[in-house]
């Protein structure tokens, strides 16, 4: 990585060596970008035929230079280089860089030469320290502040601060007694034009800081990925954002085409082939420009909003902008009709100047997640469980006592245990639970863990967990057992010395009602416990969910720990199982939020999730920990891939990265693994009754799955057998039904192409509104170091050869409520970051 400032030159005789007979600097810093291996290099490189124009201080970084073994910096990691008319002066720079813990620069020549050269010691005697290395307001600042960059978001808080009015650092001689251009990123544009400064560099003009990227070991090392993170525009908060139709003398810098309010957020920028606001992603595999929000859905506006929290009066608010008492921040955009999918951003604050508990934090991301999305939530609970237990029954009663039993003895448990980070986590959710149902009112109330109505908004969490709570307190005559849904793939795809990268991808199976989709970014500053002093290594997912639901559901998370946790579900047949479902257990949904949080490997998650099986949602989980892939030896270590099976009564977790690696694939599709899961959900008795159908091998599934999965090379191949159904054609989608093929016979089911009159030997066949409804892919490169979560998706039931899904053509379409959905369902491929 090479990077500049510039430093100016104050010695005007040094001007004469300036000569037409040169290489001017940006030629000289092509080349040397294209030639060099190393810093040492690239210096000698770039100081070939001087120009003497454009004079900075070079830093190059050589992330080569990094020993991921011993986890240290090498000689030649930092390499600094000074240019001034005449000369050029560079040295490797890693033992400072080890001995102070960083570098800073800031417009102040370095070396002892080159500052006394430009002219700097004449400076230092008019105007003082404003022009020594060490003494500079930036200098000062950084050398106060640098202990305080603990991951990315505390870095960029840092090279984005300016509190020029109040940071004693940015004082200066000055009336007012301070200027805008002291700060990490200058605002000169802030200062008073009738203002008193002592040089003209400190007072008022239409300048200063104007973007922040960033990078790292983890989006640099390998040169496979070249990423940054990006925020454009004058700095801000607690400044004023920069606004061209307010700001003084505006018209005297032309700014064509200019936004209006460039108050910008960061992201992620990935390369160069795509250039706007929009992302632009880089791995192995392709250079793809997001099709994601901006560039598919312009005309809709972004939503923000800032929730408040008053420590002194414990007083929440929900506001359009934000202050000095913002504790969380949600972006939403509703591009449903345009790609399938509405986008949210929900992010918590952890400052420097206060600390906002994990509590604080989870109320608040819930209550700004309800009041943003509150129009899309009362669509989804009307389509989806609105209808639920109206009227009341007897199972209705006794479902709803489980509940409340259930909430009683999680409550104790939280309380008795208030130290321990198991209960801790427990308690952020319901308590981000608790600010999610008075967003959604509209009234800030204070934290808690308690739920109003287990049948309002808490429904929509436990949606999938509530057959098997009504089996479990009414018998099986309740309803007939679930079908299994979802499909996921993960592909080894082998490279010339060894696996280049892994694919990982998942399938949603649902009824049609459940098409409102939120993809959500959770960025969340919550602690492991409350003695904790550093955030949960989980703490921010990239997540494909639903309006009103902290979860996925689907299920498939993105996490900050570089792991992916997804699952298909498993239908049980043994009803004698249903005698383990107890209302002292942690629900499903619960446990999934747990691990995702503490989780540092595929083994501690399972074991975390193991603990108080409620035995709700039965699934076959598999864990992919990115962290286990060898970039050296580009292969995959034990501990990538844990595959976990839960039945009421019994976890059973094993790594099977062994068996992925021997077979480049592993394949999900509702069918138990593991033998003492199978036998103990009844699927021998359905395997006697209904043949392969219900084998772990011979299903369907598995068999296009066996057929296909070395077609997979790519990113698009992998999408394509993700959405594969031709169950009209392919003839391991045939079946003893009349006509002999089902829709449900496919990796996404299309059981809304079957015959309502059809016949089908067990209903899962036959004709439903339901199918597959998305898919979810993500890789190494986008999920490696846990700094960037990403994945690709589309929404909606598969199409071509099929004919897409449209409900006003559907046979029965009236049957299932789709208040808010698009009609037509024929959406494409985008990439989800959680920015839009």
């Amino acid at each position: 990585v090479t990077t500049e400032t510039t430093n100016p030159n104050f010695n005007n005789a040094s001007y004469k060596t300036i000569q037409p007979k040169c290489v001017l600097e940006g030629a000289r810093v092509t080349v040397a970008n294209r030639l060099a291996e190393h810093g040492d290099d690239w210096s000698k490189t770039f100081a070939r035929f001087n120009s003497g124009t454009y004079n900075n201080q070079w830093m190059v970084v050589d992330y080569k230079q990094y020993d991921e073994y011993f986890h240290q910096i090498l000689p030649g990691f930092l390499t600094v280089l000074e240019q001034i008319p005449g000369k050029v002066h560079y040295e490797d720079q890693t033992k400072i860089l080890l001995n102070t813990s960083y570098w800073a620069s800031y417009n102040i020549p370095y070396y002892t030469d080159i500052f006394e050269a430009m002219g700097m010691p004449e400076m230092v005697s008019k105007y003082g320290e404003f022009f020594t290395h060490d003494g500079n307001p930036r200098a000062r600042i950084f050398r106060r502040d640098q202990s305080r960059v603990k991951d990315v978001d505390t870095m960029t808080k840092l090279m984005r601060y300016n509190d020029y009015k109040n940071d004693p650092l940015s004082r200066c001689n000055c009336t007012p007694p301070y200027s805008g251009l002291n700060g990490i990123s200058a605002r000169g544009d802030l200062n008073p034009p009738d203002g008193k400064y002592p040089f003209k560099e400190l007072g008022f003009f239409l300048g200063g800081g104007t973007d922040m990227k960033l990078t790292s070991i983890g989006l640099t090392r390998t040169g496979d990925m070249l990423a940054f993170r990006a925020i454009s525009g004058p700095t801000f908060d607690p400044l004023p954002p920069f606004r061209w139709s307010t700001a003084f003398n505006s018209s005297s810098v032309s700014h064509l085409v200019l936004r209006p309010k460039p108050t910008m957020h960061s992201v992620p920028f990935y390369a160069a082939l795509c250039w706007s606001f929009a992302l632009v992603m880089v791995h192995p595999l392709s250079c793809v420009c997001a099709e994601a929000a901006s560039d598919t859905c312009e005309d809709t506006d972004v939503a923000e909003i800032y929730v408040t929290y008053d420590v002194s009066s414990d007083h929440f608010e929900v506001k359009d902008v934000s202050d000095e008492y913002t504790a969380a921040y949600a972006r939403f955009k509703n591009c449903i009709n345009s790609t399938g999918f509405a986008y949210l951003s929900i992010t918590t604050v952890n400052d420097y100047t206060y600390r906002l508990n994990s509590s604080v934090q989870a109320y608040a991301a819930g209550l700004a997640e309800g009041y943003i999305t509150r129009e899309l939530i009362s669509l989804h609970y009307q389509n989806t469980v609105g209808t639920f237990c109206q009227p009341k029954t007897r199972k209705c009663r006794a479902v709803e006592t489980f509940l409340r039993e259930n909430l009683d003895w999680v409550t104790s448990n939280v309380e008795a245990n208030s130290d321990d980070q198991y209960w801790y986590q427990v308690r952020l959710f319901y308590e981000q639970f608790r600010g999610l149902q008075d967003g959604y009112t509209g009234k800030p109330g204070r934290i808690s863990m308690d739920v109003d109505d287990v049948f309002g908004l808490y429904l929509m969490q436990i949606q999938y967990e509530i057959p098997d709570i009504e089996k479990a307190v009414v018998g099986r005559d309740s309803s007939e057992p679930p079908q299994g849904h979802c499909s996921v793939l993960i592909k080894l795809l082998p490279g010339n010395d060894g696996i280049k990268d892994v694919l990982m991808a998942h399938d949603t199976w649902t009824t049609y009602d459940n098409m409102l989709r939120v993809l959500k970014l959770y960025d969340f500053y919550f602690h492991k416990s409350p003695a904790a002093t550093e955030p949960a290594l989980g703490r921010s997912w990239a997540v494909s969910s639903y309006p009103g639901v902290l979860t996925s559901l689907d299920d498939f998370y993105v996490l900050s720990s570089a792991m992916v946790t997804t699952e298909t579900t498993n239908p049980i047949f043994n009803d004698a199982l249903y005698k383990h479902i107890q209302p002292k257990c942690v629900l499903e949904g619960v446990r999934v939020t747990v691990a995702n949080r503490l989780a540092e490997d595929g083994d501690d998650w399972s074991e975390t999730f193991a603990r108080f099986n409620s035995g709700t949602y039965n699934n076959q989980w598999m864990v992919v920990d990115y962290k286990q892939y060898d970039e050296y030896f580009h292969q995959i270590l034990p501990g990538f891939l844990t595959v976990l099976e839960q039945i009421p009564g019994k976890v059973h977790h094993e790594d099977v990265t062994e068996k992925l690696i021997n077979t480049s694939y592993w394949a999900s599709y509702n069918i138990p693994y593991f033998q003492d899961i199978f036998e103990a959900m009844g699927l021998p008795d359905m395997v006697s009754k209904f043949g392969d159908y219900f084998t772990h091998d011979g299903t369907p599934r598995a068999k296009i799955f066996r057929r296909d999965h070395p077609k997979v090379k790519d990113v698009e191949s992998m999408t394509r057998l993700m959405r594969y159904n031709d169950f009209m054609n392919d003839p391991l989608s045939r079946c003893n039904c009349t006509p002999p093929y089902s829709g449900d016979l496919g990796i996404s089911a299309r059981n809304d192409l079957n015959l309502p009159n059809g016949s089908y030997p067990f209903k899962y066949l036959q004709f439903n509104l339901e199918g597959g409804t998305d898919m979810k892919l993500t890789s190494i490169g986008l999920t490696r170091t846990g700094d960037m979560l990403a994945f690709r998706a589309i929404s909606g039931p598969t199409f071509d050869p099929l004919p897409p899904f449209r409900w006003s053509t559907a046979f029965n379409s009236s049957s299932r409520s789709h208040l808010g959905q698009p009609d037509l369902w024929n959406f494409g491929p985008i990439w989800f970051n959680g920015t839009f």
